[in-house]
């Protein structure tokens, strides 16, 4: 995503509007060193084509990394970059040696169908894929 004073700009728009071609996202929680030595990993493709969508989960889905589809473009990007955002948050909580603790206030849980910002131990803001926000009380959907 780009920021610009308009507002944000997501990538996959600039590239249909440039480039005149469908344009799906692959957004997951993935470091490449894990994916190479075939950990356990996950994705979702955010397509608007489906025929589309299923040829990336063909080339990507493997048995160490599970592919996802949701018919939301804008959906699957805004969470990917929320996460990155919070995992930076949480990288500098860790970083500052704030102790587990803090790092549960920032963390980010991910669902098959939404991702959930926890701002403090007691309340989780959820964004379903489908942009719409709920919110929900505890660590519902927490994993560690």
């Amino acid at each position: 995503m780009r920021v610009k004073s308009d507002g944000p700009q997501l990538i996959s728009a600039m590239i249909q509007r440039y480039l005149g071609v469908d344009c799906s996202v692959l957004m997951g929680a993935n470091i490449a060193k894990d994916i190479a030595a075939e950990q356990l990993s996950e994705a979702v493709i955010g397509y608007n084509n489906l025929p589309n969508a299923k040829i990336w989960k063909r080339l990507f889905e493997r048995s160490y990394f599970m592919v996802e589809m949701v018919p939301d473009v804008v959906g699957a990007e805004m969470c990917g970059t929320l996460k990155n955002i919070v995992a930076l948050a949480a990288g500098m909580v860790d970083g500052l040696g704030a102790g587990e603790r803090a790092c549960v206030r920032v963390c980010v849980c991910v669902c098959h169908t939404e991702w959930c910002v926890c701002v403090s131990v007691s309340v989780c803001v959820c964004v379903c894929v489908s942009g719409t926000l709920r919110f929900a009380h505890g660590l519902l959907h927490y994993r560690a």
